[in-house]
């Protein structure tokens, strides 16, 4: 190759690397950046390493505590106060005396109306006590012990009551007749108080006060309306054996006197 082609292709190269694009350097037969003019192409330098961080040095990090279940309130404990004395059952008969004048209750399926010396006895059947008069309600007197039994109702009742005669009809009292509640602090009346617990227990949706009593070697235990001191529910040890009455739906006052006569339609 002579002189004047040499130089020609000098000439060439120079023009290519004259040809970057603007901000780029001609280095080693490419165009490429070199930020810090040494003559290297920055994509060619090593980068510097990432220092590691000491364990002691790093931030530690932010732990979020998850919240803590926010506590139902306790139910207060019961209250036991101190053991009465022993007649003290006359509070409860006290407590009647001064605040109930008349209460009803469900017991076995049967309603029974109280009010004075009458309970009303409410069947919800009817039945024929000497085979051919049908009665479904019998009023009872507690003092002369005498019972006595109405067909009562109102247009459907009528077509099982006999239409010439509804009542009175006599029947058993002692068949027809249940131990009262109120009849239980009279029978208790000399019993031992062991223990009385406050609010012991809710009974349907009644808070009730429990007491409980040593009888003739029997062991009560009473939950009692504390107002009105009559029980709702009595449970009864004797050795293994367990008795317990439950009085439903009591309710206290709500008894009229027009509730304690035969039906209208039976008073003709």
């Amino acid at each position: 190759m002579n002189i004047a082609w040499l130089a020609i292709l000098l000439l060439f190269i120079a023009a290519c690397g004259s040809a970057c694009p603007q901000g780029q350097f001609f280095i080693n037969g490419a165009c490429c950046s070199d930020a810090n003019a040494n003559g290297q192409c920055d994509a060619d330098e090593q980068r510097a390493p990432v220092l590691d961080v000491a364990p002691e040095e790093r931030e530690p990090p932010t732990v979020v505590a998850a919240p803590e279940p926010t506590p139902e309130p306790a139910k207060p404990e019961p209250v036991v106060v101190e053991a009465p004395a022993a007649d003290s059952v006359a509070m409860l008969r006290q407590r009647i005396t001064e605040n109930v004048k008349s209460y009803s209750f469900t017991y076995r399926d049967v309603t029974y109306k109280v009010l004075g010396d009458t309970v009303r006895v409410q069947l919800g059947r009817f039945f024929r006590q000497d085979g051919t008069n049908a009665a479904n309600t019998v009023y009872l007197n507690t003092k002369a012990k005498t019972a006595e039994a109405y067909c009562e109702g109102g247009s459907t009742e009528r077509r099982v009551c006999d239409s010439t005669q509804r009542g009175p009809f006599p029947v058993e009292y002692q068949k027809y007749y249940e131990k009262l509640p109120v009849a239980w602090i009279d029978e208790l009346s000399n019993a031992r108080v062991t223990k009385v617990t406050l609010d012991a227990q809710t009974i349907g949706s009644t808070d009730t006060d429990r007491w409980d009593m040593v009888d003739a070697g029997k062991e009560y235990s009473l939950w009692v309306l504390a107002k009105y001191g009559i029980p709702v529910r009595i449970s009864i040890t004797e050795g293994t054996s367990v008795t317990e009455y439950n009085y439903v739906a009591l309710s206290v006052n709500t008894v009229r006197a027009e509730d304690m006569v035969p039906h209208p339609d039976v008073r003709v």
